[in-house]
C-alpha cells in the first residue's frame, strides 16, 4: 500500500508543472528558401573472376584479352541547383565520372539538365533548355516514354540525361463529371547536329 502512495504522490508532483499554453507553428527553418544546392557522390570498385573458356569472354574480351582476373574502379558525383523567383524557376543538373578498367581511363563530364521554366499560373508551365522528361510509371522499362532516355536496367533509379527541348504543359481541372483532370503536354526536340 505505502508504495501506491509513493507512485501516486509522484504522478501528482511529476504532473503538477505542465501547463497548457499558445503554441506558434510558424518554424522560420522550415520557411522555403528561393535556391536549392545539393549533390552525390558514388565510388564503387568491382572485382571480376573471369571464364576464359566462356562464349561471353570471346565476344567482349577477345581483343584485349584481361586474363582471368579484371578489376575496374568507378568514382562519379552529381551537382544539383535551383533557383525560384517568382514565376521563374532555372534548374541546373551536372554529371562527373571517372571509370578505370584495364583498358584505360575515362573521365566524363556532362550536363544532364539545364533549363528554365516559367510558370505564369498554376495550370501553365513553359520549359525551354535541357529537361529530362519521365513520361508513364514503368520502373525499368516504360512503354508509353518515347521521349525518355532508355534506363540502365542494373540501376533503374539513375539520373538520367535530359533532352534539349522546349515544352508546354496545360493542366485543366473540373469539379463535376466524370472526367476531373485534363492535362496537355506539347514538345519541340529540335534535332541538331549532336542534339
Amino acid at each position: 500500500m505505502r508504495a501506491w502512495m509513493w507512485v501516486g504522490g509522484l504522478l501528482i508532483f511529476l504532473a503538477a508543472p505542465v501547463l497548457g499554453g499558445q503554441y506558434d507553428f510558424a518554424i522560420p527553418e522550415a520557411e522555403k528558401k528561393p535556391y536549392e544546392l545539393a549533390g552525390r557522390l558514388e565510388s564503387r570498385y568491382i572485382y571480376h573472376r573471369l571464364d576464359r573458356d566462356s562464349a561471353r569472354y570471346r565476344l567482349d574480351a577477345f581483343r584485349d584479352d584481361p586474363g582471368s582476373d579484371s578489376h575496374q574502379w568507378q568514382a562519379s558525383g552529381e551537382l544539383s541547383a535551383s533557383y525560384r523567383q517568382g514565376i521563374l524557376q532555372a534548374t541546373l543538373l551536372s554529371h562527373h565520372e571517372y571509370v578505370r578498367t584495364y583498358t584505360g581511363e575515362v573521365w566524363d563530364h556532362s550536363l544532364y539538365e539545364g533549363y528554365l521554366s516559367l510558370t505564369p499560373t498554376a495550370n501553365l508551365t513553359l520549359d525551354a533548355g535541357k529537361k529530362r522528361v519521365s513520361w508513364g510509371k514503368g520502373y525499368a522499362w516504360n512503354p508509353s516514354g518515347f521521349i525518355n532516355r532508355p534506363k540502365d536496367p542494373d540501376d533503374p533509379a539513375l539520373n538520367l540525361e535530359g533532352r534539349t527541348m522546349l515544352g508546354v504543359d496545360l493542366i485543366k481541372s473540373f469539379e463535376a463529371g466524370q472526367i476531373t483532370n485534363v492535362g496537355l503536354t506539347a514538345m519541340l526536340l529540335p534535332v541538331i547536329d549532336d542534339w
